[in-house]
């Protein structure tokens, strides 16, 4: 049985490697995403020195100085929270302008990312 057709019996993709000049059974490897590298080397350092200011000038004291492993977690929750319950109280102004900071630079990974 020709091996296009075992595959489509199978439901296995198969496909041909030009540059080894072989067939590969499966699906192709995934391509490394250079960009998505590069985009999240940058973001992590931009999330990682925000969460760590948030300690030094704003009244957001949750967590102690981020790891930079949980960098990215934490960055997508606090660009989730809702400003409403802040932007009343002027004690919370650097928080404000802290988690503006943060919801922007969140948006800002997740379109780079998404290129």
């Amino acid at each position: 049985m020709p091996v296009r057709d075992m595959s489509d019996a199978l439901g296995i993709a198969i496909n041909w490697n030009e540059e080894l000049r072989q067939v590969e059974v499966g699906a192709p490897p995934e391509e490394r995403n250079e960009n998505a590298e590069i985009v999240d080397a940058k973001y992590l350092k931009i999330f990682t020195d925000l969460l760590n200011r948030r300690e030094e000038e704003t009244r957001f004291a949750i967590h102690p100085i981020v790891p930079e492993d949980d960098a990215f977690m934490q960055a997508k929750m606090y660009a989730g929270f809702e400003l409403k319950e802040y932007e009343s109280d002027p004690s919370y102004a650097s928080t404000v302008v802290w988690l503006k900071e943060m919801k922007q630079a969140w948006a800002d990974y997740t379109a780079e990312r998404s290129k």
